[in-house]
């Protein structure tokens, strides 16, 4: 079994900055914990927010807001990513470089880069955050 810790800061008369999560922690079993760290991804301008938001969810936030005194123009808008890669500008960002945490690269463009393209750091590693399969489930959706 694996929990999550999120630590949440909630405006209040000392500290009026907007709502938002200041640390996530998984907690296994095993009695060690893992510090989740924010990864940075490329923004435009015509980035598309998430077509996953349903009414339902909406109204569940809407509910949560209302419950810590706040309202929908106290809480920071999610940063919106880019769908392109920074490099071909044409890819879909799929692949996070490790230690700098970029999310800027799409598949095709990865193998050529010992350096992130955003910072210019050494990479020591990099992950896909999708699966192959995963995106052609994504594009015969939007077919």
């Amino acid at each position: 079994m694996i929990s999550m810790v999120s630590v949440i800061h909630i405006p209040d008369k000392t500290y009026k900055l907007s709502c938002r999560i200041l640390c996530q922690y998984l907690l296994p079993t095993q009695g060690q914990f893992h510090d989740l760290k924010q990864l940075y991804m490329s923004a435009n301008n015509n980035a598309t927010p998430p077509s996953n938001s349903s009414p339902d969810g909406e109204s569940t936030d809407r509910s949560l807001l209302e419950k810590a005194g706040l309202s929908e123009s106290d809480v920071e808008p999610p940063e919106e990513s880019s769908k392109d890669c920074v490099v071909c500008q044409n890819g879909t960002v799929n692949w996070v470089l490790l230690p700098c945490r970029h999310t800027c690269l799409c598949d095709g463009c990865v193998r050529y880069f010992q350096r992130c393209p955003m910072c210019r750091q050494f990479v020591q590693e990099s992950f896909a955050l999708r699966s192959q399969k995963e995106q052609d489930k994504d594009k015969l959706k939007t077919l």
